[in-house]
C-alpha cells in the first residue's frame, strides 16, 4: 500500500503519523487533554509542508482508531 495517514485521538495524547510501504516515514505527538480538533489539522498540514515532505497528493488511504469515547 502507498502512503497512509493514520491518526489516533483516544486519549489525551494525539497522535499522527504518515507510512509508506508499512515503514513510518513521518511521525508527531502531543499531549494536551481533550483539545484535539484544534491542533489536528494543524499538525496533518506541517507533516505535508516540511522539506523532503510527501505531496498530500500522494495520500491513499486516512487510518483512524476507534477508541473509547
Amino acid at each position: 500500500m502507498g502512503l497512509i495517514l493514520s491518526i489516533e485521538t483516544s486519549t489525551d495524547t494525539c497522535s499522527v503519523a504518515l507510512s509508506k510501504e508499512g515503514k513510518t516515514v513521518a511521525h508527531r505527538t502531543i499531549v494536551q487533554g481533550q483539545s484535539h480538533a484544534s491542533a489536528l489539522t494543524v499538525i496533518i498540514e506541517e507533516m505535508f509542508h516540511g522539506e523532503g515532505s510527501p505531496n498530500i497528493k500522494q495520500l491513499e488511504a486516512v487510518a483512524v482508531s476507534c477508541g473509547p469515547g
